[in-house]
């Protein structure tokens, strides 16, 4: 609050306000986010500032370090407003809570009788094509995770039809569980997730457990 409210105070007078700033900034010498919101409010005042209201340590210190940058031409972190960059790890995590959290729990620890832990899972840890082919086409019936037996009744449905998931989409959401929950993190490039849109199971197009583990998907 203060970092907004303050600027718009000694706008209005620096004779006025430059005490009060230095009232405050003395109360709480000690306290780094304060100071830091003063620095911000300053706003080009700095030497003005340090010239004629003494200020304690902590504040001398932001304020030189200010004026240094701006005479490099340098940004200062404190007035720079950063963005989050999208990239495919949070991509993944995006499309992950989006498609596979609903049933798969967003800490990766399955649902009951909704969906298997993903945690443990040697279809996390084991191939990372069987795992994209497990995306794209489903999974039907029983299955056993970590040997313990899932007995669902619902099939884990396919993106294989989705238009708005691309390849690299896929790729992207296995990189996430990677990093997430595999004990060894691995990767799969979206070349290779498009050609397992053509690894499709035998008889309803959805795979059993034991087409899984009978399929060779690196072959």
């Amino acid at each position: 609050y203060l970092s907004m409210a303050l600027p718009a105070w000694i706008n209005v007078s620096d004779a006025t306000f430059l005490p009060v700033l230095s009232a405050i900034e003395k109360k709480y010498a000690t306290q780094r986010v304060v100071q830091e919101a003063v620095t911000s409010a300053l706003g080009g005042r700095e030497e003005q500032y340090l010239a004629s209201m003494n200020p304690s340590d902590l504040l001398k210190n932001n304020l030189n370090t200010t004026i240094g940058k701006r005479q490099r031409k340098e940004m200062n972190p404190i007035y720079v407003v950063e963005t989050n960059e999208v990239d495919n790890r949070t991509r993944g995590l995006k499309l992950f809570r989006s498609i596979c959290a609903t049933c798969h729990g967003a800490d990766g620890k399955g649902i009951q009788d909704l969906a298997p832990p993903l945690k443990g899972s040697e279809y996390i840890d084991g191939s990372m094509k069987r795992l994209a082919a497990i995306i794209l086409h489903g999974v039907s019936g029983p299955i056993t995770v970590n040997g313990t037996l899932y007995r669902l009744n619902n099939e884990m449905p396919a993106l294989l039809h989705n238009k708005d998931i691309s390849d690299q989409d896929i790729a992207d959401i296995i990189r996430f569980t990677q990093n997430a929950f595999a004990k060894q993190g691995k990767n799969i490039s979206a070349a290779d997730v498009k050609l397992m849109r053509d690894k499709k199971p035998a008889g309803t197009g959805v795979f059993t457990e034991k087409q899984l583990l009978e399929t060779d998907f690196d072959k």
